[in-house]
């Protein structure tokens, strides 16, 4: 019995080395590892090039809902950003999606500057709502949690997606509520002034960031894309909301110099949304050839903060 079963191995491995022996010298193991080498070399820059995708689209209209055209904004950008979008920022690395740096951190950038409008909202005109307070602690939720054990940061919490997702429902669940007059909204004037000082805070530390990085980095640091990337979603969440809530306070601004100073801030919070330099550098103010995107930055957002005290002034705030 053991003679046999070493003659069947023997005969076994000799044909193992017969067939490796082909594949080497017919060159079919060659054309394998090609094929694998070419497959690899092309899946990152094909799989970033499928999902990469910044969506600064001013004309974004979200599906209406009951109550506050606010609020429908914020959700609307809650469901593009999350679920009909990819959601890169969770991406591990042996994801294509990993490497969009970018498109990471413009969509947390919205999440961050949505989580700051829905505090000021629930805050300033809801009568700190339960649901607006669930709502902004669902979106200052991480946004690099994905599964448990392959998540970007190891974890057993649920991923970001799902938190924001929540957050979307309790927004909703608000805005049929206050439809039913069951919660506060209130668009007045004083209301308004008072949103809007928490938003100037919010575009004031986004500054604070933004100057840090100036001073401390060089006109080539790799972090000089995350801060400008994160700063610009901030600004394209605030400026969607900003337009929406004029909406939502339409009677309020009716008078003549408040609706001029109202659509000035949009603008300049547009500006600053819809800028798009090819590679972001942090050069000298007065360089030539590489130039201070994130100075650049800074000035439209300053000048912005300023049209934000305009407005607060001709409330009367």
């Amino acid at each position: 019995m053991s003679s046999t079963t070493s003659s069947t191995t023997g005969i076994f491995f000799d044909r193992l080395i017969v067939g490796v022996d082909r594949l080497v010298t017919g060159g079919l193991l060659l054309k394998i590892v090609a094929v694998f080498a070419v497959a690899a070399a092309l899946y990152y820059p094909v799989g970033m090039a499928i999902t990469h995708r910044i969506n600064d689209d001013l004309a974004y209209q979200p599906a209406p809902t009951e109550a506050s055209q606010t609020v429908a904004m914020v959700a609307g950008l809650i469901d593009r950003e999350v679920a009909r979008t990819p959601w890169v920022a969770d991406s591990p690395w042996f994801f294509a999606a990993s490497a969009l740096d970018d498109m990471a951190n413009f969509q947390q950038g919205v999440i961050s500057g949505l989580h700051g409008v829905v505090g000021a909202f629930g805050g300033a005109l809801a009568g700190n709502d339960g649901d607006l307070t669930a709502a902004a602690g669902g979106l200052a939720y991480p946004g690099d949690r994905w599964r448990a054990f392959f998540e970007t940061t190891p974890t057993t919490e649920p991923p970001s997606e799902e938190v924001y997702l929540e957050a979307r429902k309790a927004l909703l669940s608000y805005d049929r509520r206050a439809s039913a007059g069951e919660a506060a909204f209130d668009p007045s004037a004083p209301a308004l002034a008072a949103f809007l000082v928490q938003i100037r805070a919010e575009v004031g530390a986004t500054l604070l960031g933004i100057d840090r990085q100036i001073a401390s980095a060089g006109a080539f640091n790799r972090a000089n894309d995350d801060v400008y990337m994160t700063a610009k979603g901030q600004a394209y969440a605030w400026a969607m909301s900003l337009a929406a809530l004029g909406r939502d306070g339409a009677a309020t601004l009716e008078a003549g110099a408040v609706a001029v100073a109202w659509s000035r801030m949009v603008e300049t919070l547009n500006r600053v949304a819809t800028l798009r330099p090819w590679v972001v550098t942090n050069g000298a103010a007065d360089a030539l050839v590489v130039p201070n995107h994130l100075a650049s930055q800074g000035f439209l957002l300053a000048r912005a903060q300023a049209d934000i005290d305009a407005v607060i002034a001709a409330l009367g705030g």
